[in-house]
């Protein structure tokens, strides 16, 4: 039913479904309203005859006590027949008060159901009559009872009247509802009518540019706006759509374009492996036209085991590359290739076939061969490098014992003049070594990359001058000239790699001097301006010595090379002008070579230079032949931080006999524990060290009480730029690199501590004569025996740090013989204190 229901209303109109849908609603609400008013008016018919009843019963009552009292059935029964006055009567029963029936009143002889029993009456209605049954009472004396018998069927007329003019009344109101929802739907329907029909307009035209006008503000007129606002849409969408097909189709054509002129061959095959597309790339590789493998299998048409089980495993889903030889079988080409097949995937994850990207990798091939081999390359140039710097450490530590010592000894007034000669030897051997380590170290800091400019202000022509006074000596010895042409072009204050420049000229004027028997040498120096504040820098070297060959002059500049005329002398390493070179590049310059077998040569080299500020010039001030503090000066204290016993040694004796206060550690933690003990003024810290290296050592006495006021100046073999800006942003606040100059170490410490030297050359003479007088036996029997022995022991057991301890207790009843003695131990002239102290 309620599907014939659907049905039928789904064919119905909006018009005559708002029609049919109200007035089902209202004949629903008819009814149940209706059957209430039904219900309710059948209810109040009965109560009120029932009502009537009971109340007629109890009058006659009233009436009939006198005939019951006195037994008069006569009385009783006129009595009785007063009750034909009310119609709804169709009988009345009297009995007494033993329950006999005393009179009768039954016009129309009913026949009643059953058999009367005045004990077992109870009013109601019974079939088609209304029993009502009253007692009769007076003065609480019961004298029987009544029964009066109403008929219904003037009771059913009046509910049928009833119930007929309810229905009556249903069906005015659902024809007037009829009337007025027809007349009303229009207000819903016709909208929706005219939308419906609106759209079919644009489902007929096609245009969605039309807007339907809106109508009220109730939710049809929303409807209208959101229609028009979907009309907006689907025309923006339809504008969306035509460009982006014209974009699909542009970017097809793009796409084919690409492929086409793509560096990589392409194809596309279906899942059975059928070939479709095929770019241009893959014509080229393959040396193939699409035309002889489009719509072929490539099972059939890969010959190569292994590139056929790549291929085979893409159609089975997964990415697979091949790479290696293969030759067509087509064009009988052999290619180095790199073959990448990837599989497609459908929406539902099936396979719908693949594509593959081909490349020519036989140039990339060789490249990375050519790259290996650069990266084997580079490999043995970086370890030579690290061996060359690990080596140069090694040995530059030692060697700062060597020239420090020699220094040392080398101001030792009681030398013979054979001692100094041998320990000018020493030195200058040493000073020889040393330029050949620092040449090829710098080279292999170049090879590294790791050298850089350092500009500075200073004075470009004192400088050129200091280099000629410093060869003028040489020239001299070997009776050469030596001129000095600076134009007076050249700027006098410059900005610029000073270090870099003294070197390069150097090392041309040590190779003037060196080929260069007869004749002289000439220094000339120009400038060119460029830009405001810049110059070129010309610098020529020009010599009368043996020259250099035609064929050889491009070796010069080579590393580890040497001409003929090198190579007779036996001097040098061929890395000086190698060397040079690098520098002149640094600073943007060149440098070349003109020269004549036995006529001479002529070195000229430029680099770029920068006018300096007066103010900002750095001035080198040279301390040399230091001997002791000016007095009045408070006592300093100075910390030794070395893992070498002969580098703590060396700076203990040169800082002590000046007359600071020495103490020393061997590592950097001990250093930090005599920090806290001792509180030196200033510390000399070694930065490569077992235990506790100098970096940490001097950021954790950094981080301690006083830490950041006390001067830390590291000293350290190595000379790599990058360590020193480590070694500075560790905290330290100077650098000195070993071997170190003796002037180097005073120069730090007075720009430190503001203290003030006094050189040899402003030591009184009396000292210098009381110093240099021979001491004998004599002498050392002014000595205390039980200091005497003490001494004995210190030189039997080698003990110099004892040795020292032990003059000392000499000082305070004669301090010229302490020193004399303190001179000799000094110079580690151990031998004269045997000699002295009687241990031959």
């Amino acid at each position: 039913m309620i599907r014939i229901s659907k049905g039928f209303i789904s064919r119905l109109s909006i018009k005559h479904k708002l029609i049919f849908l109200v007035l089902v609603v209202l004949l629903l609400v008819i009814l149940i309203a209706f059957s209430l008013l039904i219900t309710w008016g059948i209810r109040d018919y009965k109560g009120d005859l029932e009502n009537s009843m009971h109340l007629h019963a109890r009058l006659i009552g009233e009436y009939c006590i006198s005939p019951l009292a006195f037994s008069d059935p006569e009385g009783a029964s006129d009595v009785l027949r007063k009750v034909k006055s009310v119609p709804e009567v169709s009988a009345a029963l009297l009995f007494n008060e033993k329950d006999s029936l005393v009179a009768r009143f039954d016009p129309k002889k009913t026949t009643f159901p059953g058999v009367i029993d005045p004990k077992k009456i109870v009013s109601g209605y019974t079939g088609r009559y209304l029993f009502v049954a009253e007692p009769i009472h007076y003065q609480s004396r019961h004298f029987g009872t009544i029964l009066l018998i109403a008929s219904t069927d003037l009771l059913d007329r009046q509910i049928r009247e009833y119930v007929g003019l309810l229905l009556l009344v249903m069906v005015i109101l659902v024809t007037l509802s009829y009337f007025l929802t027809s007349y009303l739907q229009g207000f819903i329907s016709k909208p929706i009518l005219k939308l419906t029909e609106f759209t079919d307009v644009i489902s007929r035209s096609g245009d969605y540019s039309l807007r339907i006008p809106r109508e009220g503000d109730d939710e049809i007129g929303i409807l209208y706006d959101r229609f028009n606002e979907m009309l907006e849409q689907i025309r923006l969408r339809e504008q969306e759509s035509v460009m982006a097909a014209r974009e699909i189709r542009i970017s097809n054509e793009k796409l084919n374009l690409i492929l086409d002129n793509a560096p990589f061959g392409f194809i596309h095959y279906g899942p059975d492996g059928t070939i479709s597309t095929v770019n241009k790339g893959h014509e080229e590789i393959f040396s193939l036209h699409k035309e002889e493998i489009l719509g072929k299998n490539l099972y059939n048409t890969i010959h190569d085991k292994e590139m056929l089980k790549v291929f085979d495993r893409s159609l089975h889903g997964e990415p697979a590359t091949f790479t290696g030889n293969y030759t067509s079988t087509t064009s009988g080409v052999t290619t180095f290739i790199r073959a990448i097949y990837t599989p497609l995937f459908s929406d539902k994850n099936r396979i719908i076939g693949g594509v593959g990207i081909f490349e020519d990798i036989s140039e990339q091939k060789r490249i990375e061969k050519l790259q290996v081999e650069k990266e084997a390359a580079v490999f043995a140039n970086k370890a030579k490098s690290i061996f060359l710097a690990n080596m140069s450490h090694e040995i530059r530590t030692p060697l700062n014992a060597i020239l420090g010592f020699s220094q040392l000894m080398e101001k030792d007034l009681t030398l013979s003049e054979d001692q100094r000669e041998n320990i000018a030897i020493i030195n200058s051997s040493g000073e020889h070594l040393l330029a050949l380590i620092n040449n090829i170290l710098e080279m292999s800091k170049i090879e590294a990359g790791r050298i850089q400019l350092n500009s500075i202000t200073f004075n470009l022509p004192g400088l050129l001058e200091e280099v000629g006074t410093l060869f003028r000596t040489k020239t001299d010895e070997k009776k050469l000239y030596l001129m000095l042409e600076i134009a007076e072009t050249v700027p006098r204050i410059v900005d610029a790699d000073e270090g870099k420049i003294r070197q390069i000229i150097i090392n041309l004027l040590s190779n003037a001097v060196k080929f260069t028997t007869e004749g002289g040498i000439i220094l000339r120096a120009w400038t060119v301006a460029t830009p405001p504040g810049k110059y070129l820098l010309y610098v020529e070297v020009e010599d009368t010595g043996a020259g250099i060959a035609e064929e050889e002059i491009g070796k010069v500049f080579q590393h580890f090379e040497q001409t003929r005329s090198g190579k007779q002398i036996q001097s040098g390493t061929g890395l000086g002008l190698a060397i040079c070179k690098e520098y002149i590049h640094m600073m943007r310059g060149e440098i070349s070579v003109k020269s004549r077998v036995g006529q001479g040569s002529l070195f000229r080299f430029y680099i770029e230079i920068s006018e300096g500020d007066q103010k900002n010039v750095v001035f080198r001030e040279r301390k040399s032949n230091v001997i002791g503090l000016e007095p009045g000066q408070k006592e300093l204290r100075i910390l030794v931080v070395d893992d070498k016993d002969a580098n703590r040694k060396l700076l203990t004796k040169m800082l002590s006999k000046v007359g600071f206060a020495i103490e020393s550690a061997s590592d950097g933690l001990e250093a930090i524990n005599l920090y806290k003990s001792w509180n030196p003024d200033l510390i000399l810290m070694d930065m490569f060290m077992p235990v506790m290296d100098g970096f940490e050592a001097i950021r954790t006495i950094r981080d301690l009480p006083g830490g950041k006021e006390v001067h830390i100046i590291a000293v350290t073999a190595s000379v790599f730029e990058e360590d020193k800006q480590n070694i500075l942003e560790s905290g330290a606040d100077e650098f000195i690199k070993k071997p170190f100059r003796e002037y180097e170490i005073f120069e730090k410490i007075a720009e430190r501590l503001d203290v003030k030297f006094i050189s040899r050359e402003e030591e009184e003479a009396p000292a210098t004569r009381e110093r240099s007088e021979p001491l004998n036996t004599e002498d050392i029997y002014a000595i205390p025996s039980a200091v005497a022995e003490q001494i004995k022991e210190a030189l039997i057991d080698g003990d110099i740090a004892a040795l020292e301890e032990k003059i000392g207790l000499i000082d305070p009843f004669d301090a010229n013989l302490a020193s004399r003695l303190r001179a000799l131990v000094k110079s580690f002239n151990l031998e004269t204190l045997n000699q002295l102290f009687d241990l031959k």
